[in-house]
């Protein structure tokens, strides 16, 4: 996967994993989810309450957001 703004590869997560109601929302969301900060997931979270987001940085810190957390 690339970003669209510089070309390269994300390195803000070695990990994002979605629980959806599709698989089809499942993959588009962790996708974008690969590129956007803790606090964008966490307010589209807010506006899809279907979502779990569980994610882990290149740091090693956890973050989970959604129906889960």
């Amino acid at each position: 996967m690339l970003d669209p703004l510089s070309g390269r590869a994300p390195r803000l997560r070695r990990r994002v994993s979605v629980v959806a109601p599709t698989a089809t929302a499942a993959d588009a969301f962790s996708t974008a989810f690969s590129l956007m900060g803790s606090s964008a997931v966490r307010i589209a979270c807010e506006h899809h309450s279907e979502l779990t987001v569980d994610m882990i940085s290149t740091s090693g810190a956890h973050e989970r957001f959604g129906r889960a957390a």
